[in-house]
């Protein structure tokens, strides 16, 4: 049957389980970061009040590369801050994910699975750091085109037709492209993603191939 995703596989519980879903993920992947700064608790709120007054002169005159560092230091101080009321919400918010599952379990398992592979992110990253882009790229496509799709159909069989390969192969070039931002970042917490190890021509090439095979498949 070929199975074609279109307005009718959404619906509310799929907008609501996608946006659980990212909230989710995402969020534990900063609790794990959260390491990779070491600013001490006495010196949050000082922290906080000179980057927040910082933040408002360099929204005048600053590049948004520096915001956006600034932005993430603050996000993490906050975190470790309040590691304990995020780690709470993040179990709840797992156990909401898995309780609006359960309706369709034996279709879900697999995104079950996908879903705990999360908490090892980081090492996979540590581990295997040229697979990262295309675990992000593959979670990307699952949650967001064929999630909807198992939960209205009960197959799998829109991974038999173009839909799902066009944003696997556009954020795995976006990813890879993404990462030569973070070489210096990777490099200093030993994650050996294709930047760190080849560097940025390579890693730019691949992306380029990597979109050659997003236009070839739209023309196909």
């Amino acid at each position: 049957m070929n199975v074609i995703y279109s307005y009718r596989d959404i619906t509310p519980q799929s907008v609501l389980l996608q946006q659980l879903l990212g909230y989710y993920t995402y969020g534990t992947d900063k609790l794990n970061d959260k390491t990779s700064y070491t600013v001490g608790k006495e010196q949050w709120y000082q922290s906080s009040f000179d980057t927040a007054f910082q933040m408002i002169l360099l929204s005048l005159f600053a590049s948004p590369h520096i915001i956006h560092t600034l932005s993430c230091q603050q996000m993490y101080n906050i975190i470790r801050s309040s590691s304990h009321n995020f780690n709470f919400r993040d179990q709840c918010l797992q156990n909401s994910v898995y309780l609006m599952e359960i309706t369709d379990m034996w279709h879900i398992v697999p995104f079950l699975l996908f879903l705990e592979s999360t908490h090892y992110y980081i090492d996979l990253k540590r581990r295997f750091g040229l697979l990262k882009p295309f675990y992000v790229s593959f979670m990307w496509m699952m949650t967001s085109v064929v999630l909807p799709s198992v939960l209205n159909t009960h197959t799998y069989d829109i991974l038999l037709t173009k839909t799902p390969w066009y944003p696997f192969l556009l954020i795995l070039a976006m990813s890879n492209i993404m990462d030569t931002l973070d070489i210096k970042e990777d490099r200093n917490q030993d994650y050996f993603t294709m930047p760190v190890m080849y560097g940025k021509f390579v890693s730019y090439t691949c992306s380029c191939f990597y979109l050659l095979g997003y236009v070839a498949l739209f023309l196909m």
